[in-house]
């Protein structure tokens, strides 16, 4: 498994469409088989409207690779890079196991 943790940020306006977007995150990449079993956690940070902080588990790199691949999950990430800022916390995720 492979944790991630992303940070959304919503253009002004778009709070609301950032907020639907990132609540079907999660469930798009596991019906792509691209997550663990454990559903995301979706925080909204208190007094800042239309931010997001996302928590969830790549089921293995290969996933991590191959979601750019996916239709279905390039249209779901190409929509919130349009209504908001996109900031993974980490990217060691993004490095294989082999290579951090």
């Amino acid at each position: 498994m492979h944790p991630v943790v992303v940070r959304y940020t919503a253009k002004p306006g778009f709070e609301e469409e950032l907020g639907r977007l990132v609540a079907g995150h999660w469930p798009a990449l596991h019906r792509e088989g691209l997550t663990s079993e454990q559903p995301a956690v979706v925080i909204g940070v208190g007094r800042q409207p239309g931010v997001f902080i996302e928590f969830y588990e790549w089921l293995s790199w290969e996933a991590v690779q191959g979601a750019h691949e996916h239709p279905a999950v390039r249209e779901i990430w190409d929509a919130m890079e349009r209504v908001g800022r996109v900031e993974p916390w980490d990217g060691s995720y993004l490095v294989p196991p082999s290579r951090a």
